[in-house]
């Protein structure tokens, strides 16, 4: 199941694990596994959020949406950085001197480095939101969770990216 979930994650958040190549169309049955993962993903932050912090469930839910809300902004961000960085490469493998590169990439750069302070920006609100109604000790739990879970779900994205690589080589 946890590998289920872990792939459907990769499916909706494979934009910035594809390493700045365009993100292709997903079809419906991979949108219906990505869907699917949500309720699965909210419960199992809710209950980590209850076991490590000792909050109350719907306190706990509280702060699990809002961390969803997060992930959306995050990864609508990361799709069009990797978009950024597709057309990055469009230019800088093809034709034209280095003037003309630079004067076109000029402004695909200041979009994608916009996009990334807007992404550092997401995470500060998202923690400064969730952590006023904790304690010290609460806040630096919710840290360390957060980075916990976050770390798993992209190494999840990898390894599916990965595997679909192994499956297109076959």
């Amino acid at each position: 199941m946890r590998k289920f979930i872990l792939m459907s994650l990769a499916l909706g958040g494979a934009a910035f694990a594809q390493q700045g190549a365009p993100r292709p169309r997903r079809d419906e049955a991979q949108a219906m596994d990505a869907a699917a993962a949500a309720p699965w993903l909210m419960t199992l932050r809710t209950q980590r959020i209850v076991q490590t912090l000792g909050l109350p469930e719907d306190q706990a839910k509280t702060i699990a949406q809002r961390w969803s809300v997060y992930d959306r902004d995050f990864l609508q961000r990361a799709h069009a950085m990797g978009q950024l960085r597709g057309r990055f490469n469009q230019i800088l493998i093809g034709p034209g001197g280095e003037d003309d590169k630079n004067a076109r990439l000029k402004p695909l750069l200041d979009q994608f480095m916009e996009q990334r302070r807007q992404q550092q920006d997401l995470k500060l609100k998202f923690e400064d939101d969730i952590r006023t109604q904790l304690s010290p000790a609460q806040q630096v739990r919710l840290i360390l969770l957060v980075d916990d879970l976050q770390k798993t779900i992209r190494e999840g994205i990898r390894e599916a990216v990965k595997e679909g690589r192994q499956r297109r080589l076959n």
